[in-house]
């Protein structure tokens, strides 16, 4: 993990958990479905999206690691959004990068 992004309100807990989920997949040298899935059954409370880094228009991410780069997904009512917002949100979004 090389840098967590503190735009939103500080929420330690929230804040954690996503650090635990991006260590987790770190360990992991193909991220797919499978892994996604698996995260589901341990954060039921949470969406889980794959993409490239390509999909989310050059968005700073919440939190970067080697191969990938976490976003969170908000909360809100209506349309998805990306958010830093630790305190209200609820999805990961899990944004590749590729390998040149």
């Amino acid at each position: 993990m090389t840098e967590v992004n503190n735009q939103g309100s500080p929420d330690a807990e929230s804040t954690t958990e996503i650090e635990i989920i991006g260590r987790r997949l770190s360990r992991i040298a193909d991220i797919d479905e499978k892994s996604l899935s698996s995260l589901r059954q341990d954060y039921p409370h949470l969406r889980f999206t794959l993409c490239s880094e390509d999909d989310t228009a050059e968005r700073e991410p919440f939190v970067t690691f080697d191969h990938f780069d976490l976003h969170l997904l908000s909360a809100g009512n209506g349309c998805l959004g990306l958010t830093f917002d630790v305190s209200n949100y609820r999805g990961v979004v899990i944004a590749l990068r590729e390998a040149w």
